[in-house]
């Protein structure tokens, strides 16, 4: 799912009105906000 987002940004955000999203929940995260928030809690192997 991450590479997809990622191999295909422009298709997925593109799609979004991030403006208008950002009106109906204004806590909304980019992944890079998120990831910082989050990094702890990520178990990895």
């Amino acid at each position: 799912m991450f590479q997809y987002y990622g191999d295909f940004d422009q298709e997925f955000t593109g799609a979004r009105d991030l403006d208008r999203l950002r009106e109906i929940n204004p806590a909304l995260k980019n992944f890079d906000t998120w990831l910082a928030e989050n990094a702890a809690n990520i178990q990895v192997g």
